[in-house]
């Protein structure tokens, strides 16, 4: 996800807050994800409230089982081991990698 994007959300997050405007927002490339949120309990149900209605009606399958599925799945990957393997073939590889670990690519 480029730098671009994920400035847009710290943005919108920080001028959310500053309104008092609450916020549930989460960009993904390619599991690469960026979330912002913000809020009181009772504005951030409704938000997830509009959410998942717009998600009906969106989605072939009920929102709900979407969820729980993905909520399996990340807790999946968190229980795996986190360890990186680079290969690394010549100088570009390695100023990619580097770059990647920068941006925090790998953090956990």
């Amino acid at each position: 996800m480029n730098r671009k994007i994920r400035s847009l959300i710290k943005e919108l997050t920080e001028e959310c807050d500053k309104e008092k405007v609450s916020l549930i927002c989460t960009a993904n490339n390619q599991g690469e994800t960026v979330s912002a949120i913000c809020g009181g309990l009772v504005d951030l149900s409704f938000c997830l409230g509009v959410q998942e209605k717009k998600l009906s009606e969106k989605l072939p399958i009920h929102p709900e089982i979407l969820r729980k599925s993905a909520v399996e799945a990340l807790e999946e990957v968190k229980s795996d081991n986190h360890k990186h393997t680079f290969v690394i073939e010549n100088a570009e590889d390695l100023q990619d990698i580097l770059n990647r670990i920068a941006s925090g690519e790998f953090d956990e």
